[in-house]
């Protein structure tokens, strides 16, 4: 016979992070719930994964949430470039996933960011037009 030790009523629950992901996609900012960011095994990119989407139970629908929802179905990772990242926050707490929309100057249509492009064996960053 042997003896087992007692075993603890309370036991911990390991929670996993979270982490809130903003990136600059044709012209808006995607703001997207995560349990995996990192860097990824292509150069350059960083690798979202294991997307989290809010309650399907609700009544009301962020049309932007179910935009971004219709994008992404079926997809596992992303891999998203490392210039058009805006934001990586660790998250205690989800919400629900949106688009937002850049700010344009006297209503004209949102200029894309300018993003310095480096070329190997360059001298410097390339102005983009």
């Amino acid at each position: 016979m042997s003896i087992r030790p007692p075993v603890p009523k309370i036991a911990k629950v390991t929670t996993k992070k979270l982490y809130r992901v903003r990136f600059l996609n044709e012209g808006r900012i995607f703001e997207l719930y995560a349990r995996e960011v990192g860097q990824g095994m292509l150069f350059g990119f960083v690798e979202v994964a294991d997307l989290v989407w809010g309650s399907k139970s609700e009544v009301i629908i962020d049309p932007g949430e179910q935009e971004l929802r219709n994008e992404f179905n079926g997809v596992t990772r992303l891999h998203v470039p490392m210039h058009a990242m805006v934001r990586i926050d660790e998250v205690d707490k989800g919400g629900s996933a949106k688009i937002i929309p850049l700010q344009a100057a006297s209503g004209q249509k949102p200029a894309a960011p300018a993003v310095p492009i480096y070329t190997p064996g360059g001298s410097g960053p390339v102005k983009t037009k």
